[in-house]
């Protein structure tokens, strides 16, 4: 059971989690993860929901994922085109990559963003560094992920250095 001062401690991160990609909202996505293992798309949630829903629909939105199924991110995975759950790295991999596309100015999800907005630039960087480490690693496990630092409350602002295969500090 988490003590009230380590939530109070990443609420701050949850807060910006939700702002920058509401999806991030659902308790299945809470900083700071820790999971067993990713589940694989064929699999179903702990609640009995697909790990997977197939469909060619293009979402709505790309920022309001949750806005069509709440818990999934819409893409490309193993299985083919549609919602991989926050459970699995297929959703975050699909996230990193709209997350890409509106860096270079491809798509616009993030209105609340402006290019003048240097704090606002700076909590969508530092939510697209944990997006990053999630879509890399081996288990959905931030304390896995950051056990290389002396304080891991810190990662999201530093890099990662650890053997989990994720780059974003090399």
């Amino acid at each position: 059971m988490m003590s009230n001062t380590e939530g109070d401690e990443y609420t701050s991160i949850n807060d910006e989690l939700c702002r920058v990609a509401p999806v991030l909202s659902s308790p299945f996505a809470r900083y700071p993860l820790h999971q067993e293992r990713w589940l694989k798309p064929f699999e179903t949630t702990s609640d009995g929901r697909p790990a997977f829903i197939p469909t060619s629909n293009f979402p709505h939105s790309l920022m309001n994922l949750d806005t069509d199924i709440p818990d999934y991110v819409w893409g490309y995975g193993s299985l083919g085109k549609g919602y991989y759950h926050l459970l699995t790295k297929e959703s975050y991999r699909n996230l990193l990559d709209y997350m890409n596309l509106y860096e270079l100015g491809i798509i616009n999800y993030m209105g609340s963003i402006l290019p003048g907005c240097r704090k606002r630039q700076q909590e969508f960087h530092k939510v697209k560094e944990i997006v990053h480490r999630r879509s890399c690693s081996k288990k959905p496990d931030e304390f896995v992920l950051c056990s290389k630092l002396v304080d891991f409350k810190q990662c999201p602002m530093g890099g990662c250095n650890n053997s989990e295969g994720c780059s974003v500090a090399q």
